[in-house]
């Protein structure tokens, strides 16, 4: 659920590759090759999850048999994929917000993996409380937007600002560890404009999107400013943070 609504996966601060690459074949083996997972990283060749050549589904291929692993590839090829992002500087793991998966394969894919999950339901507690915080959707998000009040017949001031910043729910960062505080897992901040992402062209962010009120009202403070023209001061996004001493 988080993945689909932040474009993140939420883990753990620093995750190694090598972690991630061992959570992604547990993935693969708990979804019972039903999905396979193209996985890139920034510095070496994409890899397939699960390997054709050592796939035990639909059936082990002999490697020597170029027909038979021909066989199992295209077998492949019609499974949903899903694609994943390691950024190793970040260590951090992306899905591209183009990664999508057409409606009757999620269905199909749902209908197939129904005992799995209702199992992992189970014995596994939600996202949210396994990494000991709460992640509003979206959803909720974009309501608070829609109230949030914007002058128009005055010039924006920093007490408007003030007052929607302190009672908005903010969303969590994990993605920022080049400034978090040592030892704190994730920071309340978020980018509002146009970002460029490791894996995507320029873009207008996802919370640009959810918070579009808030970025009206943000840019509306940076127009009321007065020196703004004088100086020239030229902007393509704003970086808000709550309750951070950036290091």
């Amino acid at each position: 659920q988080h993945l689909r609504e932040t474009g993140v996966l939420l883990s753990s601060p620093n995750m190694e590759e090598k972690d991630v690459l061992e959570c992604i074949e547990a993935l693969v083996a708990g979804l019972e090759e039903k999905v396979n997972v193209r996985f890139r990283d920034l510095l070496h060749e994409e890899r397939m999850f699960p390997d054709p050549a050592t796939s035990s589904k639909p059936s082990k291929p002999n490697k020597n048999n170029k027909k038979e692993l021909a066989a199992v590839i295209a077998a492949r090829k019609e499974m949903p994929t899903l694609e994943l992002v390691y950024l190793t500087g970040a260590k951090e793991v992306h899905a591209p917000r183009n990664s999508t998966l057409d409606t009757e394969i999620l269905k199909k894919l749902h209908n197939d993996l129904k005992p799995a999950l209702k199992e992992a339901r189970a014995h596994f507690p939600a996202v949210s409380n396994a990494v000991g915080c709460s992640c509003p959707g979206a959803g909720k998000m974009k309501a608070e937007d829609a109230k949030i009040p914007i002058p128009t017949d005055r010039p924006v001031g920093l007490e408007d600002c003030t007052e929607v910043l302190t009672k908005m729910t903010w969303p969590i960062c994990t993605s920022r560890n080049n400034v978090k505080p040592d030892g704190q897992e994730h920071l309340y901040a978020m980018c509002l404009g146009v970002i460029k992402p490791y894996f995507a062209g320029v873009t207008t962010s996802r919370n640009t999107k959810i918070w579009s009120r808030l970025t009206k009202l943000l840019a509306g403070l940076a127009k009321s400013i007065p020196e703004r023209d004088a100086i020239g001061f030229k902007y393509s996004s704003i970086q808000c943070n709550k309750d951070c001493n950036a290091k």
